[in-house]
């Protein structure tokens, strides 16, 4: 072999070479289950990332390829590849049980100014076709939407076998993921048969008002002539949320204040790494301080509190708008806005005597609030009592109710309220309404 002929070669093929490096197939594999006398039709695509001037012949081999026909045997490739379409029509009579294997080759050719050159290659296109044993044999599949107020479960149930089955009763249930115990809705359906070949959907529906946020296993299980089929689906309803149950509405003026978060989760998995962000934005909704609160897990449906610190120093008494983002991972995050007051030490001590211990709930806040003002309107009340009794002069009783008043209104309780507890106590009208005009203005 002269030098000449060598370089030729050489050259051939590593276009060859690198021309087959630049073919592929997607997908390269396919399944399906037989059904007599079925037909379908499936298609793949032949990629040509080089965009070289070519086109592919297309073959078929296997125990069932005589049922397989090929579109167009030898499409052209173009730059940006081809898609090849089959069809397989089953026969009336079964093959053998079992895993059945075809195989689709396609062998890519260059088209040259000469001839056209193959690559000596073949790239394969994989379909298993598996044929169920004698007999009644259901496959089955599950859909799973929300129609309005309800959550909607449909089974398709198709008798691929040989026979009949006689009596089958679906079972519909919805668990939450990764938890033992009681589905959280369930339903049983009458029975019914399916003819060999046949095709049926079972649907029933649930009260979504019952299924709160969260990730969930649906699962039918078939029973039929005395076996089971079962398929279990994953289905995600909602996305995990925060309620905010608590947050500061006043911080301490020239200082640093707990700026402490109470939320309750309304997910029915547990949520890991979870954080806040607390901003401080003016007008122009630019932020001017920012700083964030510490990261805890918060078990499912469970009420956690985020502990941080507000540093008001160098802010002016005023009322501040103030952006909470919770981080709740995987890129997602869930913003409320606050209105904060910064308030002098005097007002900030009355406000937080009446403020909830961290973590308290409304019920346990509300009731502090109540002894408080019970506790301050009996010694104000006893004090009146022991003026009256001295026969005090007759603007002393004006003064004791708006020393009353006063405490009241310190404590969140309006005017109405105090009037109706004054009134109980029988004190003046006339007098309980002027004292309370100058209070309530």
């Amino acid at each position: 072999m002269n030098i000449g002929k060598m370089i030729v070669y050489v050259v051939l093929a590593f276009t060859l070479l690198h021309s087959v490096a630049a073919f592929g197939i997607t997908p390269a594999r396919a399944s399906v289950t037989f059904i007599p006398g079925d037909e379908f039709v499936k298609t793949f695509r032949v990629i040509n990332d080089e965009k070289f001037d070519a086109f592919v012949r297309v073959s078929v081999e296997g125990d069932l390829a005589s049922y397989v026909t090929i579109d167009d045997a030898l499409p052209s490739l173009g730059e940006d590849g081809t898609d090849i379409t089959y069809r397989v029509n089953f026969p009336r009579e079964a093959p053998p049980p079992g895993e059945h294997i075809l195989r689709i080759y396609v062998e890519p050719v260059l088209a040259t100014d000469s001839s056209n050159v193959a690559a000596h290659v073949r790239l394969a296109h994989k379909l298993t076709v598996t044929v169920p044993p004698e007999g009644a044999f259901p496959t089955l599949d599950l859909d799973i939407r929300e129609v309005r107020d309800k959550v909607e479960l449909t089974a398709n149930v198709r008798n691929v076998g040989t026979r009949d089955i006689t009596s089958m009763t679906p079972t519909f249930a919805l668990l939450e993921e990764g938890k033992q115990g009681d589905p959280v809705a369930s339903a049983v359906l009458g029975a019914q048969s399916l003819r060999a070949g046949d095709k049926q959907s079972m649907t029933t529906r649930f009260d979504a008002a019952a299924i709160i946020p969260g990730v969930y296993e649906a699962r039918v299980s078939l029973d039929y002539d005395g076996k089971t089929a079962e398929l279990t689906r994953a289905w995600q309803r909602g996305s995990p949320t925060l309620q905010l149950l608590n947050a500061p509405t006043f911080v301490k003026a020239g200082d640093i204040s707990p700026f402490d978060l109470t939320v309750k989760s309304n997910w029915n998995q547990g949520l890991r790494n979870i954080y806040a962000e607390i901003m401080v934005v003016d007008q122009a909704d630019t932020i001017v301080r920012s700083f964030r609160t510490e990261t805890i897990d918060i078990a499912a449906r469970d009420e956690v509190t985020f502990t941080s610190f507000f540093d008001a120093r160098g802010l002016g008494q005023d009322k501040l708008r103030v952006k909470v983002k919770f981080y709740l991972g995987a890129n997602q995050a869930q913003e409320h806005v606050l209105y904060v007051d910064v308030v002098d030490a005097q007002r900030y001590a009355i406000l937080s005597a009446a403020s909830p211990a961290k973590g308290s709930s409304d019920v346990v806040r509300k009731g502090i609030l109540v002894v408080l003002v019970m506790l301050v309107a009996g010694i104000v009340l006893i004090e009146v009592w022991r003026m009256r009794s001295r026969a005090p002069a007759p603007s002393s009783p004006a003064m004791a109710i708006e020393a009353f008043a006063r405490s009241s209104a310190a404590l969140g309780y309006g005017k109405d309220e105090v009037r109706k507890k004054l009134l109980e106590e029988g004190w003046s009208p006339q007098v309980v309404e002027r004292s309370l005009e100058k209070v309530f203005k």
